[in-house]
């Protein structure tokens, strides 16, 4: 009974990365397309694509009317006129679902079907609406005024979805503005909103990307990212479910990997030969630990940033050490031999479950963590600039 498109902005590099927070709180159903391809334009099209006015009809009418309206009968001309229909269909959503709210009580299923269809067309128009004009304005503003109505409902499933989206917001808001001061009070709402429904399985994947999404933010963002884990972590740990037993461990397993900046690294495993590995042969070198695999796109890509790194500082006492994170031995020795990898790589053909990624919660990579002679973690974010910045101050001229 949702309207299904989403037509998205480019988003600010700040808050690129956190536009499944929004999606994650939501009990609807929102894609980037309709959910069935538009019809050939007929000759004679019109102008324009037309959203016909709302219909009189009971709850349910009302409700199969906005959905009919998710697949144009015609293609649209423009992306621009596609996006004058999605809003145009957002506006008979918020117009059907007031109606219906005001027409049954609220324990009624279609008072709560439109409740989320409301909040989802909101939420689109909010999409939809240019960024710091007076009209996306005045869509957020509707979003948080709907959204508040919602988290005051009688209705349980409601008022969580009120209080998901309300906390979301904020938690998007603090992001954007980098306000990491904020984050303490982020998370122990995020908290509360687990604890005051445990079977919410929204609040726990929200849960679980907020912690992920500071643990990508750098050393400013790290105490947040280090009471998120522990917050979230020591909860889900508690539940009876074995998965989210097992994601509360894998947060509080994260919390070695968050806290390693000061602190030696333990590195132990197996080459890629099959020899064990002796981490003597690291010691009084700055060593780049680099958890990887083939697949991994974003890894392949940093390999020539490494690379040059290597070329330059290897004489110097600089050592690269990649851990992989594959499943195929034969994968690995065939591209670390395409590629001329110089270095050594552990490998344990275990993936994610690999002993080194699960002892230090690794959940995303790259990951690159860059120790200085001493044996002490320096940075656990090693990658671009930022380890040439940190190499060129470790090896001056």
């Amino acid at each position: 009974m949702l309207p299904p498109f989403a037509i998205g902005r480019s988003s600010s590099p700040a808050t690129s990365s956190l536009a499944w927070l929004l999606l994650a709180t939501l009990g609807c159903s929102r894609t980037p397309a309709p959910a069935v391809a538009p019809a050939p334009a007929p000759a004679g099209r019109p102008a324009a694509l037309q959203v016909p006015p709302l219909p009189d009809g009971s709850p349910a009418q009302l409700l199969e009317f906005v959905e009919s309206l998710r697949t144009p009968t015609v293609e649209p001309a423009t992306n621009e006129e596609w996006r004058r229909y999605v809003d145009t269909v957002c506006l008979r959503g918020i117009e059907a679902a007031d109606r219906i709210r005001a027409q049954v009580a609220a324990a009624d299923e279609s008072y709560v079907a439109a409740s989320r269809l409301k909040l989802d067309s909101l939420l689109i128009r909010a999409d939809l609406a240019e960024e710091e004009t007076a009209a996306a304005d005045a869509a957020n503003a509707a979003v948080e005024a709907h959204a508040n109505a919602l988290a005051g409902e009688p209705s349980g499933q409601l008022a969580a979805l009120g209080r998901r989206i309300l906390v979301t917001r904020a938690v998007q808001r603090a992001f954007a503005a980098e306000a990491w001061a904020e984050m303490p009070d982020l998370i122990a709402r995020t908290a509360a909103l687990m604890t005051t429904d445990p079977e919410d399985s929204r609040a726990v994947a929200f849960a679980t990307k907020f912690a992920e999404a500071l643990a990508t933010q750098g050393p400013d963002a790290r105490p947040a990212a280090i009471t998120a884990n522990e917050t979230f972590g020591r909860l889900l740990e508690a539940s009876a479910e074995p998965e989210r037993q097992a994601r509360g461990q894998a947060m509080l397993n994260a919390l070695r990997l968050l806290s390693l900046p000061g602190q030696p690294m333990r590195i132990e495993g197996t080459l890629l030969d099959g020899t064990p590995f002796d981490p003597a042969a690291l010691a009084g070198k700055v060593v780049l630990v680099d958890f990887w695999a083939t697949w991994c796109q974003p890894c392949v890509a940093e390999i020539p940033n490494i690379r040059a790194a290597h070329e330059t500082y290897h004489d110097r006492g600089f050592e690269v050490l990649g851990i992989s994170l594959d499943e195929s031995r034969e994968d690995v020795k065939d591209f670390v031999a395409g590629q001329r990898i110089p270095w050594p790589t552990l490998y344990s053909g275990q993936g994610w479950q690999d002993p080194m990624a699960m002892s230090y919660g690794v959940r995303s990579i790259p990951r690159l963590i860059l120790i200085g002679r001493d044996g002490r973690v320096i940075s656990i974010d090693a990658k671009g600039e930022r380890l040439a910045d940190a190499l060129a101050e470790l090896f001056p001229n």
